[in-house]
């Protein structure tokens, strides 16, 4: 799975990361922040602006005809990282944030199950969620 992209964008499409919206329409919609279970698992993230750095390297090499060492084909599939947070750590951030705005009136995480998440983030789609997202280097 790749990692969690932050950051606001400056491309055509997709300008900001799905989590952290979802997760804070949601809070203001029910006046708490959910949490799916325990879900403490890892979860790396990139900035966005270093995915792009990362993406432009990578077309340079291969413009340059300097790409004879990078994986390609279903080698080629490339995730990049530069922290990791827990599910939990996002969740009590997020509440901490609004919270402190007036945004909500706990910064209680209430942990609910994998239909409610589902329902309330996605419309109901539960092949969306993972408990961890870290991609161990292979090259």
């Amino acid at each position: 799975m790749p990692p969690t992209i932050y950051g606001i964008g400056n491309g055509l499409f997709n300008r900001l990361t799905i989590q952290v919206p979802t997760i804070m329409r949601s809070a203001l919609r029910t006046g708490q922040v959910l949490q799916l279970g325990a879900n403490d698992g890892d979860v790396e993230c990139v900035q966005c602006e270093d995915l792009a750095n990362l993406y432009i390297l990578m077309a340079r090499r291969v413009v340059r005809g300097e790409s004879g060492d990078m994986p390609s084909g279903e080698r080629g599939i490339y995730f990049a990282s530069t922290s990791r947070y827990t599910w939990g750590e996002f969740a009590d951030g997020i509440a901490k944030a609004l919270f402190e705005v007036g945004g909500i009136k706990t910064k209680e995480i209430k942990k609910v199950g994998l239909e409610e998440a589902a329902k309330e983030w996605t419309g109901g789609h539960q092949l969306l969620f993972s408990e961890r997202a870290l991609t161990p280097a292979a090259v």
